[in-house]
Order: C-alpha cells, then structure tokens, then sequence
C-alpha cells in the first residue's frame, strides 16, 4: 500500500497537480512558430497560467501585460501592427514561451470543393478546348 501511495503522488508531482499540467505558462496551440499574425487589427492571444499570475506577452514594440484569473485562463489583445519580420513572440509569467519566426501581414483563409483541383486540360468544362487556345503562360 505505501508503494501504490507513493506512487500516485509521484505522479501528482511529475505533472503539477490535478488540473493543468505543471501550472506551467501555456498558450493556445493555433499560436506556434512560423505564425502569420493579421495586421492592422487586434489580436487575442491567450491560454492558462498559474492561476492570479502576472501574464506578459511581448511582440516588436509592444508590450501586453494580463492577470490570469482564479481559474488561471489569461488573455491579451495585442496592439494593430504593420506587415513585418521575422519577430520572436514572447510570453511569460514565471516561465517564458518564445515563439520563433512570427510574422505579421495578410491572413487568408480558402476553402472550396473536391472539383477545384481539375485541371483545365482535363476537359471536363464546356470550353476547355477555348480557354487551353487563349491560356498565355
């Protein structure tokens, strides 16, 4: 019995506790090197903390500070920047994430059907034969 007891709190240990995992700084996993930030628009960044810690998050010139709240979620908005980088984006409490290689500019997002990979030479539209004529590469 005293094996298994200390065991389980060996364990408890090895990962922080009951709850978030070593009460380590984390951050949202869309967040990771090689990012591309919008610009000119504000940005959230968050996750969870150790909870009621200071949060800072520093990205070029700007510099956000948060408070985590009781259940150690935080949240900070980060300032409208122009297109730029590579940057490294830091956010820290005790412990510090550094993201590498962020960059800011234009975030698209594309989305379409199965057939927007035909290819025009496959003649499946009505005037394939026409547009591969006039097509200039």
């Amino acid at each position: 019995m005293p094996k298994i007891i200390l065991s389980v709190l060996f364990l408890i240990n090895c990962f922080g506790g009951f709850g978030q995992i070593g009460n380590k700084i984390q951050r949202s996993s869309i967040f990771s090197d090689h990012i591309v930030l919008q610009q000119k628009i504000a940005v959230l960044v968050w996750k969870n903390a150790q909870p009621n810690s200071m949060v800072m998050t520093i990205l070029t010139d700007f510099n956000g500070v948060t408070e985590a709240n009781v259940d150690g979620k935080w949240m900070i908005r980060l300032t409208d920047m122009n297109t730029g980088g590579p940057f490294a984006m830091k956010i820290r409490d005790k412990d510090t994430i550094t993201l590498k290689d962020v960059m800011i500019g234009e975030v698209w997002l594309a989305s379409g059907q199965s057939n927007m990979e035909w290819q025009v030479g496959s003649g499946v539209g009505p005037n394939t034969a026409r547009e591969v004529a006039h097509a200039s590469i």
